[in-house]
């Protein structure tokens, strides 16, 4: 296939960790790029699709199924959005993904797609970015078939009161992560021109009368074929199609034959792709529901029933020729992480044993989506009542000449949603082709280097943009610095950086005199201001982002000068709103600090807990394992308190923090180490907690002492660990914030 745009697609997903929208006309080959993804792609992807047809088609997993989703409609960081155990397969799964394949987007919720963004955060994906710094593909056509919300109109409306509709597009996550498109264009379904262009029309709602007219000069009585009555009706409601199916069976003669399907293993019924019990009659239409390997037949191809016996079923097929049909076996599969390969793997759980072809005079348009037929009749009855519905229904056929519409169709059966067209228009890109430079750069610079250097890489691109007066790319590469380091403190100061800060504030200053203020700006000019030491200028120009949900910098940078001036509740109260947006470890190791009663900038505070700055300096660690000012702050308890727990010293930690590339290993036992006497550290921290130990407030650099103490065996397990936490943390006030 020599298809530029597909190429390109293929390109991005192999070679870049950037997200993207692919899109095109129904038949232009959406279904053969995610064929090629799964066969030749070296990364670790799932494929996930909406619906369980929908997925079995792919050979991939249902959204809900894979993120354990609750059956409903789903609020910004759901409740029922599940955190999974860090030594769960579920989470080793989803920390190794690279990339995330949604199929058939157009029927994808905004919900769900901030659910998925939710989900990837809190279990393993980095918290600082969308969708947990995973890419996204979508894949879909926006003008086929809509989102549903099963049979409730009360929580549609909920949903438009928060999303402003129900496309993908409108989820909140894309606020932060701009979505480029790539549209396939070359039509491969139908070969005519002409009535390629009236299908665009239909498509789109451009169409003229007189197109409409030449639409409906296709009200035709349908032929008896050669072969038969091989044709096919779409109804746009399911009782209509079970009518005609019914009908039709019930007239003909001899006694009807029954198939009962064959289950093994986990396989829910909503996803079974053919009947359960099969009821066939010598003379019946069917369809065939999966493809054939030997290429005989392909999902959607009709023929009637010659013969039936136990074993086989005899159908000559719609383009002549007669065939033996045997059970075919579907595989309900689910994801796992091979941590021996290092690679997500397919294992199946439950399959499926059938004859591939169901009763099929009538089948409605929902479930026609995806498949391609020689001659349809399209029934649309008291009329579509969804978007997408006429364009699906009327661009399944191979050609103009093999459609066979019932009635006239009327303009009001053309249904279109406008805000698709303000998405695409705004999602389009003419910088492809940059865009791919730019990924691969950053993908290759991801994928083997040290992610504390990548963000000051990026801090570093930050301050040339304020340099350069590029505020909106000096913004973005702010938000990746900040994403790929623990702390302000990971930025490393040396004469290249003070160089660029000074640069920086000087351009700040002078742009002060002619910009107009903007929330950009003045986040970009706040961190100049906190970087340089000015901390009260810093917090002056940083309020006016408070207001913004856009990210947590300001909270974090404002909170943490506001410590520093010993403003400690008001300190106390934005770190917790910060947490509110994004629980990530620079967060709540700054609410660590603020805690700490072993600080001497806390020896006005009132508000130390030397319980809750532990589980905050604890959950700091747990987020970044990267975090050396908070492993500073664990080793300094463990001389306090006394604990016989080996740990690597912070020197050893700042060397391996300070590599090129991060040694996984070493960082891995780290945590695990700390996991493991979790119970004894929260224990030490419970018993005596009160404002100051029997040794006063020292300053910092007192207790970072590194000791070789032996390690003390603790079998406890994770949940009573955690159930020692949660118990911690219902005695506070401030619980809610995690």
């Amino acid at each position: 296939m020599n298809n530029t745009e597909f190429d390109a697609a293929f390109d991005f997903v192999e070679n870049t960790n950037l997200s993207f929208f692919l899109t095109g006309r129904a038949g232009t080959g959406k279904s053969t790029f995610l064929s090629k993804i799964t066969r030749k792609i070296d990364k670790n992807f799932v494929v996930l699709a909406p619906t369980g047809i929908s997925a079995l088609n792919i050979k991939g997993v249902t959204i809900h199924s894979f993120f354990q989703f609750p059956p409903r409609p789903l609020l910004p960081k759901d409740k029922g959005i599940k955190t999974f155990w860090e030594g769960s397969e579920k989470r080793k799964l989803i920390e190794s993904l690279d990339t995330l394949i949604l199929d058939e987007a157009s029927m994808v919720r905004a919900d769900v797609i901030d659910a998925i963004d939710f989900s990837l955060r809190k279990n393993g994906g980095n918290p600082n970015l969308p969708f947990g710094g995973k890419q996204i593909v979508l894949v879909g056509d926006l003008y086929q078939l809509e989102p549903i919300v099963q049979g409730k109109n009360e929580e549609t409306q909920t949903l438009n009161e928060i999303y402003g509709g129900l496309r993908f597009y409108q989820a909140h996550v894309f606020r932060h992560l701009k979505l480029f498109t790539i549209e396939l264009k070359e039509v491969y379904r139908q070969k005519d021109p002409l009535f390629v262009s009236l299908l665009d029309k239909i498509r789109t709602k451009t169409l003229t009368n007189a197109e409409l007219d030449q639409l409906n000069s296709r009200v035709l009585p349908v032929p008896i074929s050669e072969t038969g009555n091989h044709i096919l009706t779409l109804t746009t409601k399911l009782d209509a199609s079970q009518k005609i199916n019914q009908s039709k069976l019930s007239e003909l003669d001899g006694e009807s034959r029954l198939y009962r399907a064959e289950i093994s293993g986990n396989f829910d019924s909503v996803a079974y792709p053919s009947d359960l019990d099969l009821k066939l009659k010598i003379g019946a239409q069917v369809m065939f529901i999966k493809n054939n390997p030997e290429g005989q037949w392909v999902n959607g191809s009709l023929g009637i029933v010659a013969g039936l016996s136990d074993s086989i079923i005899r159908v000559e097929l719609d383009h002549g020729g007669m065939c033996t049909v045997e059970k075919e076996v579907w595989e309900n599969v689910k994801y796992k992480f091979n941590k021996d390969t290092g690679k997500v793997e397919q294992e199946v759980v439950g399959s499926y044993k059938q004859f591939p072809l169901k009763p099929s005079w009538a089948i409605t348009v929902h479930k026609s989506q995806g498949m391609t037929f020689e001659r349809l009749r399209v029934d649309f009855g008291d009329g579509t009542f969804a978007y997408g519905q006429a364009y699906v229904a009327l661009s399944r056929v191979t050609s103009f000449e093999g459609l066979y519409l019932s009635q006239k169709v009327q303009f009001s059966d053309i249904q279109v949603d406008n805000t698709i067209k303000d998405f695409l228009k705004n999602s389009a890109s003419d910088k492809l082709e940059s865009f791919n430079i730019e990924g691969k750069r950053q993908y290759g610079l991801l994928k083997y280097t040290n992610p504390i250097l990548v963000g000051n890489h990026y801090l570093h691109n930050a301050l040339n943009d304020i340099i350069k007066s590029d505020y909106t790319k000096g913004y973005e590469h702010l938000l990746q610095a900040f994403a790929y380091t623990s702390n302000d403190q990971d930025f490393v100061r040396n004469n290249i950086f003070l160089n660029l800060l000074s640069k920086a504030s000087e351009a700040i200053n002078a742009s002060s005199q002619t910009s107009k203020p903007s929330y950009r700006l003045n986040l970009l000019s706040g961190t100049v201001q906190f970087l340089s030491g000015e901390h009260s200028s810093a917090i002056q120009t940083l309020r006016p982002c408070l207001k913004h949900d856009d990210c947590s910098i300001a909270h974090y940078f404002i909170a943490k000068s506001l410590w520093y001036a010993k403003e400690f509740v008001e300190s106390l109260e934005i770190i917790d709103k910060a947490l509110s947006l994004i629980q990530n470890s620079r967060n709540f190791f700054q609410k660590s600090l603020i805690l700490n009663p072993y600080l001497m900038e806390n020896e006005e505070n009132d508000l130390i807990s030397k319980s809750l700055s532990l589980e905050c300096n604890l959950m700091a660690i747990n987020l970044d394992t990267t975090n050396i000012e908070a492993y500073k702050e664990l080793k300094a308890f463990l001389t306090r308190e006394g604990l016989n727990i080996q740990l690597p010293s912070v020197e050893i930690f700042e060397k391996e923090i300070h590599k090129e590339s991060l040694d996984q290993i070493f960082f891995d036992d780290l945590i695990q180490s700390v996991k493991k006497h979790k119970r004894k550290l929260v224990q030490a921290a419970s018993k005596s907690d009160r404002s100051v130990d029997e040794t006063g407030l020292i300053d910092q650099t007192e207790v970072y002492q590194n000791l070789d103490i032996e390690e003390l065996d603790d079998d406890v397990s994770e949940e009573e660990l955690m159930e020692d936490m949660l118990d911690e943390f219902s005695d506070d006030e401030s619980s809610e914030d995690y």
